[in-house]
């Protein structure tokens, strides 16, 4: 499904990239008061466009787009870390990444030869890439105590870019 190999940027604003992040909690696993960590299930989405790379055949519904292993290396990713986590965890890249491609743009068929007979190319400036893991992540909290039992805690994930 994929072409070109490693593309350099997405998206662009200036010089670079929009990554729309959406990070879901999925379930409260842990919470330490004594060590000062929360731990959580997370839902991690990023999404962009990258003009250097295209796609062939491409289908309405995004769930009948999925990226192998091998184009998922293939195909730049952006590198979040976890910057209130003790060791400053980041996005992993491995089987449990889900890639998938949101077909928006139209496509235009392939010059005949015996290599692209019948494919539809999609370029993905037109196209969103979708990748999305679950993570396990302990986050450190100063929890504020005082008001027990009628406290309220919020807490922030704080992310920086990596790449």
């Amino acid at each position: 499904m994929v072409d070109k190999p490693v593309p350099q940027i997405s998206k662009t604003l200036g010089d670079k990239c929009i990554v729309i992040v959406d990070l879901r909690i999925n379930s409260n696993l842990d919470i330490s008061e004594a060590s000062s960590f929360v731990e959580l299930a997370l839902q991690l989405t990023l999404s962009w466009v990258d003009p250097c790379i295209f796609f062939y055949n491409l289908k309405d519904q995004i769930n009948l787009n999925v990226l192998t292993q091998e184009e998922k290396s293939r195909v730049w990713t952006p590198v979040l870390i976890f910057e209130n986590t003790r060791d400053k965890s980041s996005t992993i890249e491995d089987e449990k990444r889900k890639g998938f491609v949101k077909k928006m743009g139209t496509s235009k068929y392939a010059e005949v030869d015996e290599s692209n007979v019948n494919k539809e190319i999609f370029e993905c400036a037109e196209n969103d890439i979708i990748m999305k893991r679950i993570y396990n992540m302990q986050f450190l909290c100063d929890f504020k105590l005082g008001m027990y039992p009628f406290d309220k805690q919020e807490r922030k994930a704080r992310m920086s870019v990596d790449s």
